[in-house]
């Protein structure tokens, strides 16, 4: 405790003092540079002492501190516990300033004399998040040593858990940077360089933040068993509001850059981005959606730091901007709706407009508490306030690629048009006479058709030319086959419930399956379910899982999917029908049970076992049909092991004494059909054309790490 919670208040020092003479230095004092420097390298080594000294806790099993018992255990694979650093809120403030940290370095090195008041506003935000990491501190020690943690949350229990957190913190800590710089040019009152500084950051947190988006849906999918890859969770939109803001801030800055427009909108949107991070860290972090999300953390006492340090940057932030907003200078926008620059700043408001309409939905919880009693919308108000955005979308990306910048003639529009919207409409028409009935739909996939074949020939255009700015074009054609796999997969998805009886078959979507049981302990999280699945000849053994954790203390279940190009075999197991049922009884009450009148008599004090084993019976009254009986179920308790003895009922099950509780007088018993199978209730979908999903979503990235390239 002494060692991490020292080398926190000690990067807090160096960084207070590191901040203080950053600000001395925009004055150009060179003496003040050079300590900057120095004390900047001290909260380096502080923050990454504490980083490391938290992993080697970890890794060596240090339970008496207490986030390392609650998020990991002796059990643990190397990997998970590496994950379990960022499993809670604790390790993910210091996983975020660590990054912060390291990005800094880079802004030292490229800065001059006019940067490093950006330095110092970067600064105030990692001291902003040490205050909260000595407020709740992941080096509290427990009162008591035990002798093993608690484990990790099972649904946390997978390879994208050791990826998904540090993509998300590292494209939050990017964000900040340009963030920075815009305050830096409102305070200095100087606009002309802070674009060319922001524009590599925007785009390096804009790759890593959407990797993480991209990762958490396929993550979601793989891993929850409900068969979706986006739920519209509040803590899920939490980092894709700020995603789309910086969206529409490159797209932005790349238009002001050509037509010197836009220059207020650049630096709100700048400003408004990394604000977004703070405020959807406030949702998930301080426990106001604990009733209305899956993910959300609990509060752990910093939801005023969290607040005020909110608060704190906004006002700061926003009033330098209304302050300086008179004095900024910006070119008139080019209103030529028949311009790839008009295309582009449609585009950009479109895609505000998204973000905007997700943020008011994320957040209704908060704004409904204000009238009464909090509510959250339901994922329809996403779909349908996005649906129609989309089609906007696809329009201005089908047709933007073949407009010149400034100005073009309708008469070369149609003229390049006419191929991509000849293919688009054969391809819609095949797919109509295949699949599509929805006219809607075939609107959809012809306009996202044309998206992905008009960037396509814009794509090969700039590389047969020798451009290296191609990355946009890529991330278009990845959008739109992601949006073509998305209207597949969710608008023709079909699913249907079956009942597998062990050891016997069934057909569904021309598969057949059959059951073969439980191969591992219910309470084993290694345990899986054996399906066999056959379709023309071809067999595979789905192996999806099914156990009670004791971590969550429910059942967990998780997926198996055979993936394929043109469709994925989707086995979500929802429950297992055994051929017992359970139930207490205290002494003089009685209960019914699958036509059984049973009644607790009293227990059988006469029965003793043999070889130092004591038998307890329990005495039963048990009625069926207006005939009654007596039954004895003995339980026989041995010196490592117990036994039971059932009672045969008159339909022929037995009856089985499973525990005593001779204090409260009451006993728990099991009604046991042996004639009965065990059944597995599981949920089959086929889902057409998913692969598109994440081959589109490769693909924005793909684009996207060009762009960063170039810059």
């Amino acid at each position: 405790m002494i060692w991490g919670n020292l080398s926190l208040y000690l990067a807090l020092f160096c960084a207070v003092f590191s901040a203080l003479f950053f600000l001395i230095a925009s004055k150009k004092n060179l003496f003040a540079t050079s300590l900057g420097k120095k004390f900047y390298y001290g909260f380096l080594f502080f923050t990454s002492f504490a980083t490391i000294y938290l992993f080697i806790l970890f890794l060596t099993h240090h339970f008496e501190f207490s986030y390392v018992y609650g998020y990991s255990s002796k059990n643990l694979p190397f990997f998970y516990l590496i994950s379990s650093f960022w499993a809670g809120q604790e390790g993910t403030f210091l996983l975020w300033v660590f990054l912060g940290s390291i990005l800094g370095l880079f802004l030292i090195k490229k800065s001059n004399n006019k940067d490093w008041l950006t330095l110092f506003f970067f600064l105030l935000v990692q001291i902003f998040l040490l205050t909260l990491l000595l407020k709740k501190s992941p080096f509290e020690l427990l009162p008591v040593v035990p002798e093993d943690g608690r484990g990790l949350n099972p649904l946390l229990l997978d390879f994208w858990m050791v990826i998904h957190p540090p993509l998300i913190f590292i494209g939050y800590s990017a964000l900040a940077i340009p963030f920075c710089f815009a305050v830096t040019s409102l305070v200095k009152n100087r606009y002309e360089y802070w674009i060319d500084n922001s524009l590599p950051w925007i785009s390096f947190g804009l790759l890593f933040l959407g990797a993480g988006v991209f990762s958490g849906g396929y993550w979601a999918y793989k891993v929850l068993g409900w068969g979706g890859y986006w739920g519209w969770d509040p803590v899920e939109n939490a980092s894709l509001i700020p995603w789309l803001f910086s969206v529409a801030l490159l797209h932005g800055i790349l238009l002001g850059r050509r037509d010197k427009s836009l220059s207020k909108t650049n630096l709100f949107l700048a400003i408004a981005t990394f604000l977004l991070v703070l405020y959807g860290t406030f949702l998930t972090r301080s426990g106001v959606l604990a009733d209305f999300s899956v993910h959300s953390f609990t509060d752990l006492g910093i939801n005023l730091f969290l607040v005020l340090g909110m608060l704190f940057f906004t006002f700061f932030s926003l009033g330098f901007f209304l302050l300086r907003f008179s004095k900024i200078k910006s070119h008139p926008s080019n209103l030529n709706f028949l311009s790839q620059s008009f295309g582009v700043l449609l585009g950009l408001i479109f895609i505000l407009a998204s973000a905007i309409l997700i943020l008011l939905g994320t957040s209704s919880p908060i704004i409904t508490g204000l009238f009464g009693n909090p509510s959250k919308v339901h994922t329809i108000y996403y779909i349908r306030t996005n649906f129609p955005i989309a089609i906007i979308i696809g329009i201005i990306l089908g047709v933007a690629p073949v407009l010149l910048w400034k100005s073009s003639k309708p008469f070369e529009i149609l003229k390049k048009l006419y191929y991509p919207v000849f293919i688009s409409i054969i391809l819609t028409i095949l797919a109509i006479f295949f699949m599509v009935r929805s006219t809607l739909y075939s609107v959809f996939l012809f306009l996202f058709l044309l998206v992905f074949f008009t960037n396509l020939k814009a794509l090969f255009q700039r590389i047969k030319k020798g451009s290296k700015s191609f990355g946009g074009y890529l991330s278009h054609i990845g959008f739109g086959i992601m949006l073509v796999g998305v209207l597949f997969s969710s608008g023709y998805n079909v699913t249907e419930t079956i009942n597998l009886p062990l050891g016997e078959q069934k057909e569904v979507f021309e598969y057949k399956f059959i059951y073969k049981g439980m191969k591992g302990s219910f309470l084993d999280e290694d345990n899986f379910l054996q399906i066999d699945v056959e379709k023309n000849n071809k067999s595979f053994s789905a192996k999806p899982k099914f156990y009670f954790s004791q971590y969550t203390e429910s059942i967990v279940r998780s997926p198996h999917i055979e993936y394929g190009f043109l469709s994925d075999l989707y086995l979500a197991p929802s429950d297992i029908q055994e051929n017992w049922e359970s139930f207490s009884l205290t002494k003089g009450d009685s209960t019914e049970i699958k036509g059984y009148l049973i009644k607790f008599l009293s227990f059988d004090i006469t029965s003793h076992g043999e070889g130092g084993e004591i038998a307890v019976g329990v005495v039963l009254e048990v009625e069926k049909d207006g005939v009654k009986d007596t039954l004895v179920p003995l339980l026989i308790l041995g010196a490592e092991e117990k036994e039971q003895v059932g009672a045969k009922l008159s339909g022929g099950e037995l009856l089985y004494l499973d525990e005593v509780d001779a204090d409260r007088k009451m006993v728990s018993l099991a009604l046991v059909d042996e004639e009965q199978k065990e059944v597995l209730v599981l949920e089959v979908s086929k889902k057409p054309l998913i692969s598109l999903v994440w081959l589109g979503t490769i693909l924005i990235m793909a684009g996207l790490f060009v762009t960063l390239l170039r810059r």
